[in-house]
Order: structure tokens, then C-alpha cells, then sequence
């Protein structure tokens, strides 16, 4: 997503789609990090974003898909220094090494960002109807093995697991503060992936 959450600032976005929508985003994350996600109601997230409750529901469905919204954001700003990095020069090994490093100031930078990374949203779990990941880290972590799939070095699906489940490590890698091991570990999938 090209718009962004700047928590640092109350939650007020920086770039929006829509105003109004990322006025409730920005208010939706502010607040579900300073009241918690269970405490916060709708009805506290229009007041913050200076909204009818009513308009709430012409962007999203519940609150859940609103925090679904939130976290897809924070993971799209998280992937968009890691597909910088992924494409930058080097030897595969060299570039996975510099996404994660990407991965670790950004998320330095936003610390809070891990905090709804955490969240296990409802509807990030199914792929996209093109069969892509619907997570934005595992997106780019398939697009780091698109060389792999035109050879035909490996199956599209392969790619796409093996994407998932390097998104589950560097999920791992930066909640635990293990930049080295998660290095060490995207090379050997990556290599296994072969």
C-alpha cells in the first residue's frame, strides 16, 4: 500500500488515499496501541478520527478488518525496504543479508510496528485470488525466487512456500533480535530452495 502510518505522530498518516480513511487508520493504530486492541471500540476510533461511527463502516466492515488494514500497512512500509534491498546488487546471499538488515532499522524505527505484526489477522491468512501471498513480506520474499521459478529451476508453488515460510522466519528474526541467525537462515532456505 502506497499510503503510511506515521506512529510517531499520533497516528496521523503521511500520504493519503482518502482523508477520511486514513484519518481512521491512523486513529485505529494509535489507539490500539495505547488502549490495547480489545479495549478500543469503534466508537473511541471515530472520535479520535473526528468521524461519524457511521462512517466507519463505509470503509471497513468491523474493527477486526481495520486492524487487518493496520497491519497489512505497517508489513506493505516493512517490505518496501526489504524489496529495496532484494533488489540491489550482489549475490543472492549478499542481497538477503541487506533485506534484513532493512527489516531490522525499519522495524527500529517504528518499534511498535512488530507489536501488530503480531496480530494474527483474519484475512492476511488466505492467498490472493492470483494465488500470490496476501502478506506483503512474503510477496517479496516470492518475488526473490521469481528468477529460480522462470528457469524452472523450481515450481511457482515451491516459491510460494517456501516465501511463507521464510516470512514466518523473518517474522521470528525480528520479534527475538536475531538478525545473524535470520541471515543464516533465509541463505540455507533459500539455498534449499534450489
Amino acid at each position: 500500500m502506497d499510503q503510511r502510518i506515521d506512529l510517531n505522530n499520533a497516528g496521523a498518516p503521511s500520504s493519503p488515499r482518502s482523508n477520511k480513511h486514513e484519518a481512521i487508520i491512523g486513529s485505529a493504530a494509535a489507539l490500539f496501541l495505547s488502549k490495547g486492541y480489545e479495549a478500543t471500540t469503534i466508537a473511541d476510533i471515530a472520535r479520535s478520527a473526528g468521524v461519524a461511527v457511521g462512517s466507519i463502516y463505509r470503509y471497513v466492515a468491523d474493527k477486526r478488518a481495520l486492524l487487518d488494514e493496520v497491519r497489512t500497512q505497517l508489513a506493505g512500509e516493512i517490505a518496501t525496504v526489504m524489496k529495496a534491498a532484494m533488489n540491489s546488487s550482489g549475490d543472492e546471499r549478499t542481497r538477503l543479508a541487506a533485506m534484513v538488515d532493512a527489516a531490522f532499522v525499519e522495524t527500529r524505527r517504528k518499534p511498535d510496528t512488530l507489536r501488530f505484526l503480531f496480530l494474527a489477522p483474519q484475512h492476511l491468512s488466505d492467498a490472493l485470488p492470483d494465488g500470490s501471498p496476501a502478506d506483503p513480506m512474503a510477496a517479496v520474499l516470492e518475488a526473490a525466487l521469481a528468477e529460480r521459478v522462470r528457469a524452472g529451476r523450481i515450481h511457482a508453488s515451491v516459491a510460494r512456500s517456501v516465501a511463507r515460510l521464510g516470512h514466518g522466519m523473518v517474522l521470528a528474526g525480528l520479534m527475538h533480535g536475531e538478525p545473524d541467525a535470520l541471515k543464516a537462515g533465509l541463505a540455507n532456505l533459500f539455498a534449499a530452495a534450489s
